[in-house]
């Protein structure tokens, strides 16, 4: 008597691409945002020149002063709880900017997480 192993269900489909992305009507634009990994490779290409960070901010604050409030709900902080906001542009090497990004942490949630975001170099 043979036993047949019970089927395993194929993986869920991955998520369509964010709402947000595709309100752009440029699909240059989509295709950088939604590129994973990629980014900056693209936009050296399309700048036709190599990038370089600059960090433009790096500060320790409350979750309620932040401008945005998806980053309070997408890492479920509270209004009072501390967080940790980098501020960083992409330039060229004449200091034109390409792109400037915003990354924000729960303050003492991960060590290693806060310790790279409230670096002051590049992460690489």
């Amino acid at each position: 008597m043979t036993t047949v192993p019970p089927r395993t269900p194929p993986p869920a489909p991955a998520p369509g691409p964010d709402r947000r992305i595709t309100e752009f009507t440029s699909s240059r634009t989509r295709m950088l945002l939604a590129g994973d990994g990629l980014t900056t490779v693209l936009l050296e290409a399309a700048a036709r020149a190599p990038l370089h960070v600059r960090i433009t901010h790096v500060a320790r604050l409350s979750a309620h002063a932040l401008d945005d409030p998806a980053p309070r709900t997408a890492l479920e902080l509270e209004a009072g709880r501390p967080c940790l906001l980098r501020r960083t542009r992409l330039v060229t090497p004449a200091g034109v900017p390409v792109s400037a990004n915003v990354v924000v942490a729960a303050a003492g949630r991960y060590a290693e997480v806060g310790a790279v975001v409230a670096s002051p170099h590049p992460i690489v």
